[in-house]
């Protein structure tokens, strides 16, 4: 499904009815408007269009205005297998596939005014109302290519016809945020559809395809879709929003070729391939297709909520649909996503009203680890003396110090040390911005519980971050999930002589959280909790840390130390803050951001700049920073080009080594001596964690050597046996906790609030930018190619700043109020519910499919 913005209604039916199609009305508003189910008039379409029913009564203040919006274009694509084999299909098939892709839109519009379909009122349009569409659908079979794509285009009018029978414009922006729902829809009704005439359909992805039609078929004819794609790669970007942007950037006019030569064509195309008229017709069966299974409404919660704790109620309905590709249509679709919603839990938004969703698994995770903390906030057992902390903090003070150098912790550090081992209670908090020192501060906490004979021990999510808690505070420390294996194989003990450190706990979900939590309490062991949930969030559910602080001791870190000079200190407090467009200035006041036209040219000069740095700083100081694998693997295929240039890597083998991506495969990876590397994967028995990075020193196809950067060790490996990469870019997300020299961030407009403020907080030196930025041509071509230079470049990075102050942190179930926990909460209870359910979803189906069948015939008698 894909969303336009007409404008003005000047040439837009002409352009939906070129094809042939003269489009049907749909909506539960066309009454009110003087219209009814059926062939669209050109003359009804531009007086809609412009505001006026059909007997010329204005329906909006500004009817007739050549400005005034007139309405969304919604297009609905059929995979493209059903449009191959839609145009492989004869008269009486082609037609019963144009049927099903109709009743499939009309469906799928029926959904969106039931649940996303709003009227502006009220003064200034400020309040939303629940109303009634209007659309005008047109069928189209041919992409600008003039490959086969069955789709049709529906035209939401820009009216709303409201409940006191009113009309007004339309709010959009819940139809908006329902595209992905509606567009799932309306695929699972299409395939239901198909599954009814005889098509075995087979899920593809989020979408489905009919069985039978083979890949190279589906690429051959999808060229457009093949231009979108080259022009993604040269920008770099991958988002929904830019996609659609590119398809209005290189789309050309349609050609006019006649219908016969196109048939004759696309026939030629596919026997080519394997797949004639007779071997498509073939893909039919006599009888109804095998349904796919459909998820239950309970596992279709637990996936959801493997990533997000709160749901709103279109990301079940978007699951629903999506799971019902080929097991059932929107009914079905709709009943199982009514079904997850009566046993899931409710929230509701203290400020707000609104209504979300989650699971009493997800509401007991995150409840516990508050409640162990309120529980346990009168312990003293983990309570120590303040005199004996501070003599503690004298001893690493002075084992710290150098000749002519005396170490001290700044007061904060002192403080927070002292907080953290005084306090009562068995959880404590330490929140720290990036490079204020944390783990100076744990290594004072680890000496002053260790002199009481405490047992002081780390746990992370990544054996990268266990390694820096390890080496920053000589905390013995491993990843939360090899803790809880060790403690359930009596290989670790935990008692209540036990502090635990559980750092960079802005990432850690909350079901980790409560695990962790747990453990601590059956032990009586104290939890030490580290983070800043200013930086990356979890990628698992939930937001626990935010909410711990609230109930157990806490402490601040604020003062940066990392970064030398105050402006860059500042800079970064400003990403932090989400004030990115005046960090940017900051930057861009050194001559430290570059704003390139395309995602090549950046890449090339990000890597350009790389060389420079590597020169000046050497090979492992220097480090560059994306925000996805795909741009990683851009970056360091133009560093290696240039080094090779240069003859500082040579003679590099192909080595066999476990893919960096796919630790289970083998993949093909260029190696020389003096080459970055970065490990991907935990390797305890060889000491490697996954986020270690490290100089080859020497290849062979059996054998590599590593230099470790954390160690300074030498390591001899199996490369078949370790997961590796370039190392000379990594992904923001494996660099959180990492400190450099100098970084160089590829931006994009597609980034966040907790990912720049990352992305500026590594480097102790420069941190240089480089963007780029698609609308300069467009610039270019309304203002002149002069008048570019003179737009100030943080004008051009407006988009680019606003995304990156933009926060994606992640809701918890805490910050909402619990409706209906007292709900059916047992498994029995639950199973009861949803067996009741399916047996009276299956006697529904059975009933819309008799209904179906009706359908059909009567369209077979043209009645």
């Amino acid at each position: 499904l894909k969303e336009g913005v007409a404008e003005t209604p000047e040439g837009v039916e002409d352009y939906y009815a070129a094809e042939g199609d003269a489009g049907r009305w749909v909506g539960g508003g066309l009454e009110r408007l003087g219209l009814s189910r059926g062939d669209i008039l050109p003359e009804q379409f531009e007086r809609i269009a412009s505001g006026f029913a059909v007997h010329g009564e204005a329906l909006a203040q500004n009817a007739g205005n050549p400005d005034r919006r007139a309405g969304w274009d919604l297009t609905f694509s059929a995979p493209k297998s059903v449009s191959v084999v839609w145009a492989l299909a004869g008269t009486d098939q082609r037609e019963a596939l144009e049927q099903a892709q109709e009743r499939a839109v009309e469906r799928a519009l029926k959904l969106l005014e039931d649940k996303a379909f709003f009227a502006r009122t009220g003064r200034a349009g400020e309040v939303s109302q629940h109303a009634k569409l209007i659309a005008a659908t047109f069928r189209h079979g041919t992409s600008r290519e003039q490959d086969p794509q069955l789709h049709t285009h529906s035209f939401i009018m820009n009216l709303a016809v409201r409940e006191d029978g009113k009309v007004s414009s339309i709010d959009p922006r819940t139809m908006m945020k329902w595209q992905k729902v509606i567009g799932a829809a309306y695929r699972a009704e299409l395939a239901e559809g198909l599954r009814q005439m005889g098509y075995q359909v087979e899920r593809d992805g989020d979408a489905f395809r009919i069985a039978g039609v083979s890949p190279e078929v589906e690429k051959e004819f999808s060229q457009r879709r093949q231009q979108i794609e080259a022009r993604l790669r040269e920008l770099g970007l991958r988002d929904a929003k830019t996609s659609e942007n590119v398809a209005l950037e290189t789309r050309k006019s349609k050609a006019i070729v006649g219908q016969l030569e196109l048939e004759s064509q696309w026939s030629s195309r596919a026997a080519a391939l394997g797949l004639t008229r007779e071997a498509a017709a073939e893909l039919r069966g006599d009888e109804p297709a095998r349904a796919l299974e459909l998820l239950k409404a309970s596992e279709i919660l637990d996936k959801l909520t493997q990533h997000e704790a709160v749901l709103e109620e279109r990301h079940i309905f978007l699951a629903a649909a999506e799971v019902a590709q080929g097991a059932g249509g929107i009914a079905d679709a709709r009943r199982l996503a009514e079904t997850a919603k009566l046993i899931a839990v409710e929230l509701v938004d203290p400020v707000t009203g609104n209504v979300r969703y989650t699971t009493r698994e997800m509401i007991k995770a995150e409840r516990s680890v508050v409640e162990h903390a309120r529980q346990r906030a009168n312990e003293t057992q983990h309570q120590l003396d303040r005199a004996e902390v501070e003599r503690a903090i004298e001893r690493m003070e002075i084992a710290r110090s150098t000749e002519g150098e005396r170490f001290k912790l700044r007061d904060e550090q002192r403080e927070a040390v002292i907080a953290l081992t005084t306090s009562t209670g068995a959880t404590a908090v330490m929140v720290g911005d990036a490079g204020t020192g944390k783990s100076t501060a744990l290594e004072a906490v680890r000496l002053a519980y260790e002199a009481h004979g405490f047992q002081v021990v780390g746990a992370t999510l990544a054996g990268k971050a266990a390694a820096e808690l390890q080496a920053g505070a000589s905390i013995e420390s491993s990843t939360i999930d090899r803790m809880l294996i060790d403690l359930e194989n009596k290989r670790l003990k935990l008692d209540s002589k036990t502090v635990i450190v559980l750092d960079e706990a802005g990432m850690i979900d909350s079901r980790k959280m409560a695990r962790v939590s747990e453990m601590a309490r059956v032990a009586g062991a104290k939890l030490v909790i580290v983070g800043d949930q200013k930086q990356l969030p979890p990628v698992g559910a939930g937001a626990t840390f935010r909410h711990i602080q609230d109930v157990a001791p806490t402490t601040r870190l604020a003062q940066i130390v990392r970064q030398r000079e105050d402006w860059a200190r500042e800079a970064v407090r400003e990403m932090s803050k989400g004030d990115a467009g005046a960090a940017l200035g900051r930057y861009i006041e050194r001559g430290l951001v570059g704003v390139e036209k395309t995602h090549a040219s950046a890449i090339r000069a990000a890597a350009d700049q790389f060389i420079r740095d590597r020169a000046e700083v050497g090979a492992d100081r220097v480090q560059a920073i994306a925000a996805t694998n795909a741009q990683v693997r851009d970056l360091n295929r133009e560093i290696r080009v240039r080094l090779e240039v240069r003859g500082a890597i040579q003679n590099a083998q192909s080595i066999q080594v476990r893919d960096g991506n796919d630790p289970d495969k083998l993949a093909k990876l260029e190696l020389a001596v003096g080459e970055r590397i970065v490990i991907t994967k935990n390797e305890n028995r060889l000491g490697l964690k996954n986020g270690d990075f490290a100089t080859v020193e020497r290849v062979s196809t059996q054998q590599v050597t590593l230099k470790l950067d954390r160690t300074g060790e030498s390591l001899s490996i199996d490369p078949r046996s370790v997961a590796m990469r370039h190392g000379y870019a990594a992904t923001t997300h494996r660099l959180q906790g990492s400190t450099v020299e100098r970084a160089i961030v590829l931006g994009s407009e597609h980034t966040s609030r907790e990912m720049a403020y990352v992305q500026a907080s590594r480097a102790k030196g420069d941190t240089r930018w480089f963007f780029t930025e698609e609308k300069v041509r467009k610039i270019e071509l309304e203002a002149g190619k002069e008048a570019t230079t003179e737009i100030s470049m943080l004008d051009r990075l407006k988009g680019a700043a606003h995304a990156m102050s933009q926060s994606r942190q992640k809701q918890s179930t805490l910050d909402y109020t619990v409706q209906n926990i007292d709900g059916p909460p047992d498994a029995p209870r639950q199973r009861d519910l949803e067996a009741g359910l399916e047996q009276r979803t299956l006697l529904e189906t059975q009933q819309q499919q008799r209904q179906q069948r009706l359908e059909r015939q009567r369209d077979g008698m043209g009645l």
